[in-house]
């Protein structure tokens, strides 16, 4: 019996039996429970599970009417779980009956015949003397309908034959196309006495050979025993149906370590590109011990383009191996991105693949795919020398400001390279923001060109002779020179870490931030060069006004009475500091002294 626990949790349950007679609350004594009856049972939530019970009857010479009510009870465990459950069949005795062993049949590895052992007895209900039975197989019913899954029936031959019969005829070969007329196909089986189920019934069946073994086929047999005394013209017997079926399944699977990317020629490839085109392959395996039939595969990821339709396996036997494989193509990627993660799930569908293991039928994957970039060695190799370049061009600046532009460009190329070395999230827009520093700071160093020019300017306007004779166009000519210059490095980078041809995703997003990424660096290169420039003039003007000054003074302190006059002329009232200070009046007393020592006023 299967039972499902439809409650709300996991319980244990005792499992209790009682064996009553027929129609009555009255225990028999005719019959016991097996000792293979469980007394206790797990049962999970919502999962299906199997209750095996056996019976024996314990009269050694019972009749046909031996019979009895079998009741099971189940109780949980746990005495705070509500519920329980309860069912009754029906024990009785039988001449002929299935044991359960005809429908667990595997086929053998050399596809040789599988005995099949199906027991029956002589139990008398008058005569006990040994008896001649007969059997009839009345009713012979395919399991598998060949028809739905779109296979033809003739490619999957079952012979089925009795072998221990007596007489000329010791093998009975059974038609399974043969339609059922009672008593016109009667085999006749030897003597039997009473109680006896040895030797069982014996059939030889031949399954089909490998590769075509399909799970869960088989056939049910009705199959009839005639007691030579009883049938009355063969409408009265023993009827049993007999299942032979293959106890055995299919098992399609995906083997996730068998993951590889090849190129078109089969060389295996250690990742993709964007834009590249290349094969994406896994190695499918019937894990098995039957045939897998129409086996439907899929493969979905969002950084890939799949270029191909799905591949279709129609068979796979026991033990066999198929490669799927599909043309896929790298995504082109965001501008400012080195590579992405590719999420992505490959799966597969049988049309017919009795008790298959879904759990390996799909294999979820991470493909990384990278930006466009020449191979490993070239990156090193390009940023190395780039790099030296630089180094060499800053250290002979001293000499001639000329190298600090080629250094300009040597270190973008430097940094370029760089943005392939590693494979960081914040690695790529880190080298990105570097580059665009890095050009600005050396266009603030390059300005030096200005001070020269502002240098001559100066000196014209002190009366000496100049190299320059329009500064203004001079220093006009020479911002857009550096301008020029100065942004062209920019498109150089972008070069380098799209690759040529460039592969980038054409988006909007992506258009309107690069286009935007080169027009602030253009910009902000404008606007240091036009900063530097006004800042150079206007620090040589001062200087050349504060130097005229400073010779206007010296040339007046050196002509006193012109500095002077130059006042006066100016109106400058210089009374009060040429005039001679006024006496002050003071009373002043002569004292005279008497000789006599008076004193006289």
């Amino acid at each position: 019996a299967t039972i499902t626990n439809t409650g709300n949790q996991d319980v244990v349950v005792n499992v209790g039996y009682q064996i009553f007679m027929p129609g009555l609350a009255i225990e028999s004594d005719a019959w016991s429970v097996s000792g293979i009856s469980p007394t206790q049972l797990s049962l999970p939530r919502n999962v299906p599970v199997t209750l095996s019970v056996g019976a024996n009857a314990e009269e050694t010479n019972p009749d046909l009417t031996t019979a009895a009510d079998f009741r099971i009870t189940l109780t949980p465990t746990d005495v705070d779980v509500d519920g329980s459950g309860e069912f009754t069949t029906e024990l009785k005795m039988k001449r002929l009956f299935d044991i359960g062993y005809a429908d667990q049949l595997q086929a053998p590895a050399n596809d040789d015949p599988i005995p099949v052992f199906i027991p029956y007895s002589h139990i008398p209900s008058s005569n006990d003397a040994p008896t001649n039975y007969s059997i009839e197989i009345c009713g012979i019913t395919r399991l598998l309908d060949f028809d739905a899954i779109g296979l033809s029936e003739d490619d999957y031959v079952w012979n089925i034959s009795i072998i221990n019969l007596e007489g000329a005829e010791s093998t009975h070969y059974v038609n399974l196309t043969q339609p059922c007329v009672p008593g016109t196909n009667v085999i006749e089986l030897p003597e039997r006495v009473k109680y006896v189920q040895s030797p069982p019934l014996t059939f030889m069946v031949k399954v089909p050979d490998r590769p075509n073994i399909m799970p869960g086929d088989g056939f049910d047999l009705d199959i009839r025993l005639y007691h030579p005394d009883e049938h009355n013209g063969y409408t009265v017997y023993t009827e049993e149906t007999f299942t032979f079926a293959l106890d055995m399944y299919a098992d399609p699977m995906i083997d996730a370590s068998s993951q590889r990317i090849v190129d078109a020629d089969g060389k295996e490839l250690d990742e993709i590109m964007e834009g590249q085109t290349a094969y994406l392959e896994f190695t499918l395996k019937n894990e098995g011990t039957a045939l897998a039939v129409g086996i439907n595969s899929n493969l979905e990821c969002t950084g890939l383009v799949i270029n191909d339709k799905t591949p279709v396996v129609s068979f796979l036997g026991e033990g066999q191996e198929e490669t799927l494989r599909w043309q896929v193509t790298g995504k082109t990627l965001d501008w400012w991105e080195q590579s992405i993660d590719a999420d992505c799930t490959v799966s597969i569908i049988s049309s017919y693949a009795l008790n298959n293991v879904v759990e390996n039928d799909e294999v979820v994957f991470i493909q990384e795919v990278d930006s466009s970039a020449p191979s490993p060695l070239t990156v090193l190799a390009g940023f190395g020398i780039a790099l030296i370049i630089t180094i060499g061009l800053l250290g002979l600046t001293n000499q001639n400001e000329k190298y600090r532009l080629g250094a300009v460009y040597s270190g973008v190329i430097m940094l370029g390279f760089s943005f392939h070395l590693l494979d960081y999230i914040w690695w790529g827009p880190g080298i990105i923001a570097m580059t665009s520093l890095w050009v600005w700071r050396m266009a603030w160093r390059s300005s030096e060109e200005f001070r020269y020019i502002h240098e001559d300017y100066q000196r014209a306007r002190k009366g000496i002779s100049t190299i320059y004779a329009d500064h203004f166009q001079a220093l006009a000519d020479s911002r857009r020179q550096l301008t020029v210059i100065l942004s062209l490095p920019i498109l150089g980078f972008i070069a380098v870490i799209l690759g040529l041809p460039p592969q980038m995703s054409p988006d909007e997003t992506n258009l309107i931030s690069l286009v935007g990424y080169i027009l602030v660096s253009t910009i902000v290169v404008w606007i240091i060069l036009r900063r530097s420039n006004s800042m150079y003039g206007s620090l040589y003007g001062r200087l050349t006004d504060i130097e005229v000054k400073a010779t206007r003074i010296e040339r007046d302190l050196g002509d006193p009475a012109r500095l002077l006059n130059d006042l006066a002329m100016e109106g400058l009232d210089l009374s009060a500091i040429i005039e001679p200070p006024q006496p002050s009046v003071v009373a002043e007393s002569t004292e005279e002294v008497m000789s006599d020592g008076e004193e006289q006023i």
